[in-house]
């Protein structure tokens, strides 16, 4: 690992740093510096599932450009979502990349999820309706 072993990556400052800086940069639309950024906060803390979110977020919004495969964006989610499995966000949001990525399957499997975690999540409702349509 780079930047911090993992005894201490939790505890060092710079993860946080560079995740608030991601987040800023992809909300003002900055993604070419915003992937850099998300990508530095996991080189601390490589298992924080709100950074993969982020991650994946990121990538999911360079694919709509053609700057990044959508399986990036797919992979980072997956993995938010192994790691944190309670909240649905991460399910929520893999089932719109699989969406995206022609993959209805597994976009089906990914809402019916978020569904079953936070059964009156309406946006979900609606992604799965149009999903199985």
């Amino acid at each position: 690992m780079t930047g911090a072993d993992a005894s201490t990556a939790w505890f060092h400052p710079n993860w946080r740093a560079h995740q608030l800086r991601a987040r800023l940069l992809l909300e003002t639309g900055n993604l070419s510096d915003a992937l850099p950024a998300a990508r530095a906060s996991l080189e601390f803390h490589p298992d924080n599932a709100q950074t993969l979110i982020l991650l994946g977020h990121i990538l999911r919004a360079r694919a709509a450009e053609g700057r990044s495969p959508l399986s990036e964006s797919i992979a980072a989610y997956r993995r938010a979502a192994a790691l944190h499995p309670g909240p649905a966000v991460a399910r929520f949001n893999l089932g719109l990349a699989c969406g995206a990525a022609g993959r209805p399957e597994e976009a089906e499997r990914a809402f019916r999820e978020t569904l079953a975690i936070v059964p009156a999540h309406g946006p979900a409702a609606f992604n799965l309706a149009a999903v199985l349509a």
